[in-house]
């Protein structure tokens, strides 16, 4: 099973991101939680990106190949491997 990492949030995972968001919304609704994020655009790009400015956001990425979600996945598989070394640790934030 490939290792999950947990990262800060780029401004190029804003796009996927914001798909998790409108996914999270429609399962909440179509499961019984209709008023939470009733509002179809909650929480606002802008919102995410000051918090994604203020390092307070965080996703998690597996590398495994090239099954991976463009702009996401693809950089952890281009970058971490030579940050794992510069590094000499697993424990790296790219």
């Amino acid at each position: 099973m490939p290792e999950l990492t947990i990262r800060k949030t780029r401004l190029e995972d804003l796009e996927t991101v914001m798909k998790i968001y409108a996914h999270a919304r429609a399962f909440m609704a179509a499961n019984g939680n209709p008023r939470q994020w009733a509002n179809n655009n909650w929480p606002p790009e802008s919102l995410i990106r000051q918090d994604i400015a203020d390092g307070h956001s965080y996703v998690a990425v597996t590398a495994e190949g090239e099954k991976e979600t463009d702009g996401v996945g693809s950089v952890a598989l281009e970058k971490l491997p030579a940050a794992i070394v510069e590094a000499n640790s697993l424990a790296v934030d790219n």
